[in-house]
């Protein structure tokens, strides 16, 4: 994939979705941490990060994925209780 690609892909996402996504908290520190990354160059940190999230992504994705398999189609499954 080309830079220009990603570039176009993470424009459109901003423009489609970037309300909730600026509405997510991150933990306190997060953007310091973010911020002296990038200050001293460290690109080998910032890279594990998106490719964690990446991951992460995927995971929950693949989980939701397989959650709709198992559950009833009709909804029948009902509320959860403790």
């Amino acid at each position: 994939m080309s830079k220009d690609l990603i570039a176009a892909f993470i424009r459109q996402v901003r423009e489609q979705h970037g309300a909730q996504i600026d509405a997510i908290n991150l933990p306190e520190g997060v953007e310091a941490f973010i911020r002296e990354c990038l200050e001293i160059g460290d690109l080998d940190t910032l890279v594990f990060m998106l490719k964690l999230s990446h991951m992460m992504g995927l995971q929950t994705g693949y989980a939701a994925r397989a959650a709709e398999e198992v559950l009833p189609k009709d909804g029948s499954w009902g509320a959860i209780k403790a």
